[in-house]
């Protein structure tokens, strides 16, 4: 079976997230990695439309508003509710069976000798 992914790579944020209080009174950064896994190919391939694809920046927008003032305590919590929040926006623009592959990493942990970060990717099908 052909896939086609749209992807985006490293989004940075900075968001209230930590199991501990005190992690949650500054802003943190977290990076979020993004792929849609489409069996078909895009209508835009053909028609150079951008109604005919979904469309990365009303993604990157909606987690951006949709994250600002939300606390987190958990990486896998912050990737489902961003993979739920972008498979809405997605099916705006498509009506086609994908999947969603979620990674949060945040990037500086408070776990000595964790130097890259640490991440948890969610993985949804959408019919």
């Amino acid at each position: 079976m052909t896939k086609h992914i749209l992807a985006f790579h490293k989004l940075r944020l900075f968001l209230m997230i930590g199991c501990d209080p005190r992690e949650r009174v500054f802003r943190q950064p977290v990076d979020i990695d993004m792929e849609f896994w489409l069996k078909e190919l895009p209508k835009g391939c053909h028609s150079d439309e951008l109604n005919d694809v979904i469309c990365y920046r009303d993604i990157v927008l909606d987690i951006q508003k949709e994250c600002q003032d939300k606390e987190f305590k958990l990486i896998e919590r912050l990737a489902y509710f961003i993979a739920e929040r972008s498979i809405k926006t997605a099916k705006e623009r498509t009506s086609d069976a994908f999947d969603i592959v979620v990674k949060v990493t945040k990037v500086h942990p408070p776990v000595e000798h964790i130097h890259d970060g640490v991440s948890f990717t969610c993985h949804l099908h959408v019919q």
